[in-house]
């Protein structure tokens, strides 16, 4: 039983880090932009609430197995590569990420 808890703790210890980094760099983003006009491509073309759906570790894993290595890293450094060859590790994580956002249909606990 101590383990499960200690695990559980882990991934939800891990998932907050993964939070606070993908949370830094859209800050960083937007600072970037700030007195700016947004670029068309970013201009939201959405007028209703955005809800995710719930997705699998199968699913992510696939994901990022399919990132092309030769695309440009985004302000996060994270590589095409570096993504792909942590896939195995990352997926579940990511896949919890995903699915405890506010708003997504989904149940889904560590």
């Amino acid at each position: 039983m101590q383990l499960t808890s200690n695990a559980s703790a882990y991934e939800n210890l891990t998932a907050s880090i993964f939070n606070e980094f993908f949370s830094s760099v859209a800050e960083k983003l937007c600072g970037h932009y700030k007195g700016k006009p947004m670029p068309k491509l970013w201009t939201p073309r959405v007028t209703e609430d955005l809800v995710l759906q719930k997705v699998s570790i199968n699913f992510v894993w696939k994901e990022l197995t399919k990132l092309k290595q030769t695309k440009a890293t985004g302000l996060d450094g994270l590589t095409a590569r570096l993504l792909k060859d942590a896939a195995p590790v990352i997926a579940k994580l990511i896949t919890c990420l995903v699915n405890r956002v506010e708003g997504s249909k989904s149940d889904t606990h560590f």
